[in-house]
């Protein structure tokens, strides 16, 4: 998979305002609960918000990187055949056909509260030009996927 520098800089910015809000939840709750006004000093460590703002930066730098991989799913057989074994598997987890390419299939949750809960990141990327499958996202999601898919495609005998 080719480096996309232009998706890294938007996922960048996703995740440095989904830190920045995690970061300030607890202390507005905290300043609601405590009756006092809203002021850094006082909830703070003098000089601690350059070092959170630093950390709230690093941490958006850093997962975009480890946060999307891709993965390899290896098959005894061509798409074609497992088709419907492998789009069933996203079927019955609400995932649905955002995007079809001659060599591509994209899949999106089918849940739009899911969807903005996963800051629009939902999107698994199959690649079926050859064999072995190459699934692309988010890595929980790919993880996920690339196990349900070799369990559903493997033939049990009994």
């Amino acid at each position: 998979m080719k480096f996309d520098f232009k998706k890294y800089i938007l996922r960048v910015v996703k995740y440095l305002i989904y830190f920045a809000v995690l970061m300030a939840i607890p202390l507005v709750v905290f300043s609601i609960t405590s009756n006092q006004s809203f002021d850094l000093n006082t909830l703070l460590v003098p000089g601690s918000t350059s070092r959170i703002t630093l950390i709230i930066l690093a941490f958006a730098l850093v997962y975009p990187l480890i946060g999307f991989t891709s993965q390899k799913v290896y098959t005894n057989n061509v798409f074609e055949q497992d088709r419907e074994k492998i789009e069933g598997v996203f079927t019955n987890s609400r995932y649905i056909i955002a995007n079809r390419t001659e060599t591509t299939v994209t899949f999106r949750h089918s849940s739009s509260f899911s969807r903005l809960l996963n800051m629009y990141e939902d999107a698994i990327v199959l690649d079926f030009s050859e064999n072995p499958l190459i699934l692309s996202g988010a890595r929980k999601n790919v993880t996920r996927f690339a196990r349900m898919i070799t369990y559903a495609i493997t033939e049990r005998t009994e």
